[in-house]
């Protein structure tokens, strides 16, 4: 029987990634000149990725390029959980750990974003959401 702390950490992670991948792909979209009543917010993650390279001589084409990277990589992990999720309900837990390495790589990733362009404000954050999804695994993989 599936435990109910499982599903549910799964269900929250998936759902906090497809969140946060879709918020970057309307920022995406908005800084590239889609801009109607489907897009009235954004994450404004790009504006600011952008900001940080200036400071360091980064090109545009590079920090987009890594933008696209990262919302790629939030909506695969997003995918993973959830289909992790479904195969967990069927009695299978064949992508669970695919799903939160996935996710970790994530934030492994973005605390080294962090380091390389000595930009620290965001970088608690991550360290944060690395832990709590490590927490999560753990929690899942014992129950």
């Amino acid at each position: 029987m599936p435990s109910i702390v499982s599903v549910g950490l799964m269900l929250f992670w998936g759902v906090y990634f497809a969140m946060a991948g879709t918020g970057n792909v309307v920022d995406w979209a908005t800084n590239h000149g889609y801009r109607g009543k489907y897009f009235r917010s954004s994450s404004k993650n790009l504006e600011l990725m952008e900001k940080v390279a200036q400071k360091h001589g980064s090109g545009d084409s590079s920090i987009r390029a890594l933008f696209t990277l990262i919302m790629s990589w939030e909506l695969l992990s997003a995918a993973l959980y959830l289909a992790a999720l479904g195969f967990y309900l069927a009695g299978s837990s064949v992508l669970v750990s695919y799903a939160f390495f996935t996710g970790m790589g994530l934030f492994a990733g973005l605390i080294l974003g962090n380091e390389a362009f000595v930009y620290y404000d965001d970088e608690e954050e991550h360290v944060v959401m690395l832990l709590a999804q490590l927490l999560s695994y753990m929690a899942v993989a014992l129950l």
